[in-house]
Protein backbone atom coordinates (compact mmCIF):
# COMPACT_ATOMS: atom_id res chain seq x y z
CA UNK A 1 0.00 0.00 0.00
CA UNK A 2 1.13 3.41 -0.01
CA UNK A 3 1.72 5.71 2.67
CA UNK A 4 2.95 8.59 4.03
CA UNK A 5 6.12 7.62 6.36
CA UNK A 6 7.51 9.76 9.19
CA UNK A 7 11.11 8.91 8.71
CA UNK A 8 12.31 11.54 11.39
CA UNK A 9 11.61 14.95 12.96
CA UNK A 10 11.66 18.21 11.35
CA UNK A 11 10.18 20.68 8.43
CA UNK A 12 7.04 18.17 6.91
CA UNK A 13 8.48 18.63 3.27
CA UNK A 14 12.13 16.75 4.26
CA UNK A 15 10.88 14.42 6.90
CA UNK A 16 7.55 12.94 5.28
CA UNK A 17 8.05 10.62 2.28
CA UNK A 18 5.14 8.78 -0.05
CA UNK A 19 6.31 5.17 0.52
CA UNK A 20 4.99 1.49 -0.16
CA UNK A 21 4.54 -0.75 3.07
CA UNK A 22 3.23 -4.02 3.56
CA UNK A 23 -0.85 -3.91 3.63
CA UNK A 24 -1.85 -4.29 6.91
CA UNK A 25 -4.28 -7.65 8.19
CA UNK A 26 -6.79 -6.76 10.68
CA UNK A 27 -6.23 -8.45 14.17
CA UNK A 28 -9.59 -9.98 16.22
CA UNK A 29 -11.66 -7.32 16.73
CA UNK A 30 -10.00 -4.79 13.99
CA UNK A 31 -11.63 -3.45 10.58
CA UNK A 32 -9.42 -2.77 7.47
CA UNK A 33 -10.10 0.37 6.14
CA UNK A 34 -9.46 1.87 2.15
CA UNK A 35 -9.16 5.14 3.18
CA UNK A 36 -10.68 8.00 0.72
CA UNK A 37 -8.74 10.60 3.08
CA UNK A 38 -7.19 11.02 6.24
CA UNK A 39 -7.89 14.45 8.67
CA UNK A 40 -4.89 17.11 9.30
CA UNK A 41 -4.89 17.32 13.32
CA UNK A 42 -2.70 19.70 15.63
CA UNK A 43 -1.30 16.48 17.10
CA UNK A 44 0.38 15.37 13.95
CA UNK A 45 1.98 18.47 13.47
CA UNK A 46 3.17 17.89 17.27
CA UNK A 47 4.48 14.43 16.13
CA UNK A 48 5.98 15.70 13.11
CA UNK A 49 8.31 18.00 15.15
CA UNK A 50 9.25 15.42 17.60
CA UNK A 51 6.82 17.02 20.21
CA UNK A 52 3.98 14.74 20.66
CA UNK A 53 5.53 11.84 23.40
CA UNK A 54 2.28 9.50 22.16
CA UNK A 55 3.32 9.22 18.47
CA UNK A 56 4.96 6.43 17.34
CA UNK A 57 9.04 6.50 17.31
CA UNK A 58 10.53 7.19 13.61
CA UNK A 59 10.09 5.79 11.00
CA UNK A 60 6.55 5.15 11.32
CA UNK A 61 2.85 6.34 9.49
CA UNK A 62 1.11 8.91 12.21
CA UNK A 63 -2.67 9.57 11.57
CA UNK A 64 -5.74 9.73 13.72
CA UNK A 65 -8.15 9.60 11.62
CA UNK A 66 -9.71 8.39 8.11
CA UNK A 67 -12.89 8.06 6.36
CA UNK A 68 -13.42 5.25 3.67
CA UNK A 69 -14.94 1.34 3.29
CA UNK A 70 -14.23 -1.27 5.66
CA UNK A 71 -12.72 -3.53 2.98
CA UNK A 72 -11.91 -6.62 5.85
CA UNK A 73 -13.16 -7.49 9.51
CA UNK A 74 -11.06 -9.59 12.33
CA UNK A 75 -12.83 -11.84 14.75
CA UNK A 76 -15.30 -11.02 16.52
CA UNK A 77 -16.34 -7.79 14.29
CA UNK A 78 -20.16 -7.45 14.58
CA UNK A 79 -22.02 -8.06 11.11
CA UNK A 80 -22.87 -5.27 8.87
CA UNK A 81 -19.76 -3.66 8.74
CA UNK A 82 -18.41 -5.11 5.62
CA UNK A 83 -18.45 -2.75 2.54
CA UNK A 84 -19.63 0.16 5.03
CA UNK A 85 -18.26 3.76 4.90
CA UNK A 86 -17.19 4.77 8.12
CA UNK A 87 -15.49 7.62 9.53
CA UNK A 88 -12.75 6.30 11.99
CA UNK A 89 -10.21 7.30 14.80
CA UNK A 90 -6.88 5.24 14.19
CA UNK A 91 -4.43 7.23 16.43
CA UNK A 92 -1.63 6.36 14.10
CA UNK A 93 -1.50 4.74 10.56
CA UNK A 94 -3.93 7.13 9.38
CA UNK A 95 -1.32 8.54 6.67
CA UNK A 96 -2.09 5.33 4.42
CA UNK A 97 -4.46 3.70 1.60
CA UNK A 98 -5.06 1.51 4.40
CA UNK A 99 -6.01 1.43 7.93
CA UNK A 100 -6.58 -0.82 10.22
CA UNK A 101 -8.71 0.07 13.84
CA UNK A 102 -10.86 -1.52 16.74
CA UNK A 103 -14.31 -2.18 15.22
CA UNK A 104 -15.60 0.20 18.28
CA UNK A 105 -13.59 3.18 16.84
CA UNK A 106 -15.66 3.50 13.43
CA UNK A 107 -18.87 4.04 12.64
CA UNK A 108 -21.17 4.21 9.48
CA UNK A 109 -21.66 7.38 7.70
CA UNK A 110 -23.53 8.41 4.66
CA UNK A 111 -22.12 7.82 1.72
CA UNK A 112 -23.02 11.53 -0.11
CA UNK A 113 -21.58 13.16 3.07
CA UNK A 114 -18.55 14.85 1.80
CA UNK A 115 -15.01 14.39 3.31
CA UNK A 116 -13.94 17.53 4.68
CA UNK A 117 -17.19 17.64 7.24
CA UNK A 118 -17.28 13.80 8.08
CA UNK A 119 -13.36 14.39 8.97
CA UNK A 120 -14.19 17.54 11.08
CA UNK A 121 -16.54 15.15 13.32
CA UNK A 122 -13.78 12.82 14.60
CA UNK A 123 -10.63 14.11 16.46
CA UNK A 124 -11.75 17.68 16.47
CA UNK A 125 -15.34 16.92 16.73
CA UNK A 126 -14.43 14.68 19.72
CA UNK A 127 -12.45 17.44 21.48
CA UNK A 128 -15.24 20.02 20.93
CA UNK A 129 -18.09 17.80 22.39
CA UNK A 130 -15.64 16.83 25.65
CA UNK A 131 -14.80 20.41 26.70
CA UNK A 132 -18.50 21.94 25.67
CA UNK A 133 -20.54 18.73 26.93
CA UNK A 134 -18.48 16.57 30.03
CA UNK A 135 -15.58 19.28 31.11
CA UNK A 136 -17.69 22.25 31.13
CA UNK A 137 -20.97 21.54 30.24
CA UNK A 138 -22.85 24.66 28.85
CA UNK A 139 -26.14 25.27 29.59
CA UNK A 140 -28.98 27.20 28.41
CA UNK A 141 -28.58 30.73 29.31
CA UNK A 142 -25.08 30.68 29.99
CA UNK A 143 -22.72 33.16 28.66
CA UNK A 144 -20.07 31.40 26.79
CA UNK A 145 -16.40 32.97 25.87
CA UNK A 146 -14.15 30.53 22.69
CA UNK A 147 -10.93 31.60 22.17
CA UNK A 148 -9.54 30.46 18.51
CA UNK A 149 -13.00 30.56 17.43
CA UNK A 150 -11.59 30.03 14.11
CA UNK A 151 -9.64 27.07 13.90
CA UNK A 152 -11.44 23.19 13.54
CA UNK A 153 -12.19 23.07 17.92
CA UNK A 154 -13.28 26.59 17.95
CA UNK A 155 -16.04 26.53 15.22
CA UNK A 156 -17.60 23.36 16.34
CA UNK A 157 -17.67 24.76 20.28
CA UNK A 158 -19.75 27.96 18.75
CA UNK A 159 -22.40 25.06 17.34
CA UNK A 160 -22.30 23.28 20.42
CA UNK A 161 -22.87 26.03 22.36
CA UNK A 162 -25.49 28.06 20.14
CA UNK A 163 -27.50 24.99 19.69
CA UNK A 164 -27.39 24.08 23.69
CA UNK A 165 -28.73 28.09 23.61
CA UNK A 166 -25.96 29.96 25.28
CA UNK A 167 -24.52 33.07 24.50
CA UNK A 168 -21.50 32.50 22.80
CA UNK A 169 -18.43 35.49 22.83
CA UNK A 170 -15.17 35.33 20.50
CA UNK A 171 -12.48 37.28 19.15
CA UNK A 172 -12.69 37.84 15.52
CA UNK A 173 -10.36 35.44 12.98
CA UNK A 174 -6.98 37.12 12.77
CA UNK A 175 -7.33 39.37 16.07
CA UNK A 176 -3.35 40.01 16.55
CA UNK A 177 -2.86 38.31 19.86
CA UNK A 178 -2.21 40.48 22.78
CA UNK A 179 -4.14 43.62 21.01
CA UNK A 180 -5.11 46.15 24.17
CA UNK A 181 -8.17 46.85 22.10
CA UNK A 182 -10.09 43.38 22.92
CA UNK A 183 -12.45 43.15 19.63
CA UNK A 184 -14.98 40.53 20.63
CA UNK A 185 -17.78 39.54 18.20
CA UNK A 186 -21.49 38.20 19.83
CA UNK A 187 -23.71 35.26 18.85
CA UNK A 188 -26.91 34.33 20.08
CA UNK A 189 -29.73 32.59 18.31
CA UNK A 190 -31.69 36.32 18.57
CA UNK A 191 -28.50 38.68 18.19
CA UNK A 192 -25.19 39.09 16.41
CA UNK A 193 -23.15 41.96 16.87
CA UNK A 194 -19.59 43.71 17.59
CA UNK A 195 -17.86 44.56 20.38
CA UNK A 196 -14.69 46.64 21.39
CA UNK A 197 -13.36 45.82 25.26
CA UNK A 198 -10.01 47.76 26.21
CA UNK A 199 -8.64 45.04 27.96
CA UNK A 200 -9.56 42.04 29.86
CA UNK A 201 -11.63 43.81 32.43
CA UNK A 202 -13.58 45.56 30.30
CA UNK A 203 -14.04 42.60 28.39
CA UNK A 204 -15.19 40.81 31.11
CA UNK A 205 -17.76 43.30 32.01
CA UNK A 206 -19.27 43.82 28.64
CA UNK A 207 -20.15 39.60 28.90
CA UNK A 208 -21.48 40.30 32.36
CA UNK A 209 -18.46 38.57 34.45
CA UNK A 210 -17.56 39.77 37.52
CA UNK A 211 -13.58 38.26 38.91
CA UNK A 212 -11.72 37.59 36.25
CA UNK A 213 -10.19 34.37 37.61
CA UNK A 214 -13.67 32.46 37.72
CA UNK A 215 -14.05 33.80 33.95
CA UNK A 216 -10.85 31.64 33.31
CA UNK A 217 -12.18 28.94 35.84
CA UNK A 218 -13.78 25.93 33.07
CA UNK A 219 -16.52 25.35 35.52
CA UNK A 220 -17.82 28.95 36.45
CA UNK A 221 -21.07 29.71 36.50
CA UNK A 222 -22.61 32.07 35.18
CA UNK A 223 -20.07 32.17 32.16
CA UNK A 224 -18.00 29.42 30.79
CA UNK A 225 -14.69 30.11 29.65
CA UNK A 226 -13.72 27.23 26.63
CA UNK A 227 -10.18 27.76 25.65
CA UNK A 228 -9.64 25.61 21.96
Amino acid sequence: MQAWQLTAHGSPEKVLQLCELPDPAPKPSQVLIRSEGFGLNFADVMAVKGLYRDAPPVPCVIGYEVVGRVERCGASVPEGLLGKRVLAFTRFGGYARLACTDHRAAVPIPDDLDLGTALAMATQGATAWHMAMAAAPVQQGDRVLVHSAAGGVGQLLLQIALHQGCEVFFPPAGSPPRDPALQVEHLSLKAECALVAQGPTELIGIIGGGDPAGVLNLHARPISCVNS
